[in-house]
């Protein structure tokens, strides 16, 4: 397998959810290295301006860079949308329709779409990904690391870009997939984690696994959204929400199926 620098991906697993027709990716075992090494330690103090998330610039609280690994897991190849939320939940979510994300979702929500599907969908079973499944998977898919100009990604996310601007969530894969064959992994809808938001999460966080689950009230999003800035759109921005908050319409969620 290629690590998180490598220049392609080939071979990935597929499968495929016979309840709501959402498609899965296989990403085997594998170390990477998380964090950001752009991250000032000085900036520390002021991770409180990033508490509800949209912090546009690399804050300490993604540093230091540090070893990470993880087991197999598989991740959807799109975002939850509202077509599949009716379908599981026997109604609409708070935004979207057909093919958009299902938005608006709070933490909880998601939780409580988890666990109707799993339900249903026995003897399968899904979850939220850990904030480090989240960022392995964005950092295989955009190997090339954060963006260096505005318009670097207007392919492959939707984000508030002058003549690629829009005003809600679009479809999911309208746009191209990224190398790992993930779309709207950046842009379109911020998406949940199952990790709570941590600022120090990564001075002292475990190689093996990790996660965090400091009772903070807050949940840790991920990739931007539509209304993003493109500084932001980059697969190491940690950001989060208050988890018992009713959500903003640019929250959003995928899913990762348990081996």
């Amino acid at each position: 397998m290629l690590g998180a620098t490598g220049s392609a991906w080939s071979a990935v697993a597929a499968w495929a959810d016979p309840l709501t027709g959402q498609r899965f990716l296989k990403i085997d075992a594998g170390c990477f290295s998380r964090g950001n090494p752009d991250a000032l330690e000085a900036d520390r103090s002021d991770y409180q301006l990033t508490q509800l998330g949209f912090n546009s610039r690399p804050f300490a609280d993604e540093a230091p860079v540090h070893r990470t690994c993880l087991d197999t897991f598989w991740i959807a190849q799109t975002e939850v949308t509202a077509a599949q939320w009716q379908r599981v939940m026997n109604r609409l979510p708070p935004a979207g329709a057909g093919q958009q994300p299902a938005a608006g979702i709070s933490w909880q929500q998601a939780q409580n779409f988890i666990q109707t599907l799993n339900a249903k969908a026995a003897p399968e079973r899904y979850r939220l990904p850990t904030e480090a499944e989240w960022e392995y998977a964005c950092q295989l898919g955009f190997p090339e690391g954060p963006p260096k100009r505005r318009g670097q990604y207007r392919s492959l996310a939707w984000y508030n870009l002058l003549g690629h601007r829009v005003d809600a969530a679009q479809e999911v894969a309208t746009l191209s997939a990224d190398q790992l064959g993930l779309f709207d992994m950046l842009g379109n809808v911020w998406e949940w984690t199952q990790d709570t938001y941590d600022p120090e999460a990564y001075i002292d966080s475990p190689r093996y696994q990790p996660t965090s689950t400091k009772p903070t009230g807050t949940r840790v999003i991920r990739g931007g959204s539509y209304r993003s800035q493109w500084r932001q759109v980059r697969c190491r921005n940690r950001a989060s929400y208050p988890e018992r908050m009713d959500a903003v319409k640019q929250l959003g969620l995928r899913l990762v199926r348990e081996p």
